[in-house]
């Protein structure tokens, strides 16, 4: 369905966060919010909707934080949403 997110972080990590989240949310059917941020030096990933979930990555490098990302959101939405069909 589609990814609405909020927010930006300093390139290039923003780009990197942003295929993340599109890579794993938009085959999903549901819609999705999430706000991105960068708060003391911690990259923090908040699933607004449909589940309020708050990710934050300390200190990482920009490979880490994609790789990091895009294993904790399998688990979390197929947790939510259930395995992809």
């Amino acid at each position: 369905m589609s990814v609405n997110i909020l927010g930006v972080l300093p390139q290039p990590l923003d780009t990197i966060v942003r295929k993340v989240l599109h890579r794993e949310l938009d085959a999903r059917p549901q819609a999705v919010v999430v706000e991105i941020s960068r708060q003391h030096g911690d990259v923090v990933v908040h699933l607004l909707e449909p589940f309020d979930k708050r990710l934050k990555f300390s200190q990482a490098a920009e490979g880490e934080i994609g790789r990091e990302l895009s294993s904790i959101l399998t688990d979390i939405v197929d947790e939510e949403f259930g395995a992809p069909q």
